[in-house]
């Protein structure tokens, strides 16, 4: 009643709407399409630029990682090829394809096998590279985001678990890694990480060292 009230109000100018004072919060819908046209190519071209970025920082050149035998993929290739697999989510045989479709965009000297890359997540130099980006990333909003909450889920092992399906359904955690995360509240950025060893752990004693380590990045939390 209260509500039709209100409604035949404002249509008989007995109650005068006024909008409520704040920031302008309307969408560029022309900006929303064109971010949503070029996600593909800004991706991969981020991914291609980051990486690349991070293989300087960090002083590697493929002089320096080359040991006996047969010489290894330059890590930053390998690096860009965790990515673009993580990115579109798909098994390591699929993003052999997507290496090879992508090389030229991604900067890749030359195509590798899905068994490289599998064993490029082993690989030491391409996790310092990950690192690096992971660090990278945050750097631009290190001033602006000042909340901050932490939560943990599961990874699956394979491309076909699901973490809030199989956990409800009480089905086995020993298909999942459980990761427990610190973000931002604003921007969404993952500002820590930790990956225990038991997937049943409980997730409040990890959260003290990831406010410390988020600590270390950016500039004020509140």
């Amino acid at each position: 009643m209260r509500l039709d009230a209100f409604i035949k109000g404002l249509k008989n100018g007995a109650i005068k709407y006024v909008p409520r004072k704040g920031s302008d919060s309307r969408i560029d819908w022309s900006k929303y399409d064109r971010a949503q046209v070029n996600e593909l190519r800004d991706m991969i071209l981020f991914i291609r630029n980051v990486v690349d970025r991070a293989v300087v920082r960090l002083g590697l050149n493929e002089g320096e990682v080359r040991g006996r035998g047969r010489p290894p993929y330059p890590p930053g290739d390998l690096a860009k090829g965790v990515l673009i697999q993580q990115y579109f989510g798909v098994s390591n045989r699929v993003a052999e394809g997507f290496v090879d479709l992508f090389k030229e965009k991604l900067g890749i000297e030359e195509s590798f096998s899905y068994k490289t890359l599998e064993r490029a997540y082993d690989y030491p130099h391409v996790a310092l590279i990950l690192m690096e980006v992971f660090k990278m990333t945050q750097e631009p909003v290190k001033d602006k985001e000042t909340k901050f909450a932490p939560d943990g889920t599961g990874i699956p092992n394979s491309i076909r678990g699901n973490w809030e399906k199989d956990s409800r359904s009480g089905e086995d955690a020993d298909g999942f890694t459980k990761m427990i995360s610190m973000f931002g509240i604003t921007y969404h950025f993952v500002s820590a990480v930790r990956f225990p060893d038991n997937p049943y752990a409980h997730e409040s004693p990890y959260f003290e060292s990831l406010l410390e380590e988020t600590t270390e990045t950016y500039s004020s939390i509140d």
